[in-house]
């Protein structure tokens, strides 16, 4: 079983990607997160296989700042990014960190989920 931190401000981005998931069988579990400064604390103290993270939280640079501490403590945990709105600058802003292996658009493709699994 993949362990998913799924980082989204919206409750329905967390219903459909959970919902998602169920339906396309993949083995995951997913900690639903509302906030960075959570998902930083549970990123320090727990192994987790894959981050799912909404570029537009309440303070677009949250993001940001969780994934610059993830750098530097050197965490390897893949990172996908889910958003409203690609455009370039997020794409630009994304390509800074290692671990962010795609940016993906709102709402994400069922199709999309075993190739991120």
């Amino acid at each position: 079983m993949k362990k998913v931190v799924l980082l989204d401000d919206e409750r329905i981005s967390h219903l459909i990607l959970n919902r998602l998931s169920n339906d396309s069988q993949l083995d995951w579990q997913i900690r639903d997160v509302y906030f960075w400064d959570e998902a930083s604390r549970l990123l320090q103290n727990q192994a987790f296989d894959l981050v799912l993270a909404d570029v537009h939280l309440q303070n677009h640079q949250q993001v940001w700042t969780l994934l610059e501490g993830m750098e530097s403590r050197k965490q390897n945990v893949p990172v996908v990014i889910i958003t409203a709105q690609a455009d370039e600058a997020t794409l630009r802003e994304s390509r800074r960190y290692s671990m962010v292996r795609a940016v993906i658009e709102k709402p994400v493709p069922l199709s999309l989920l075993p190739q991120i699994n």
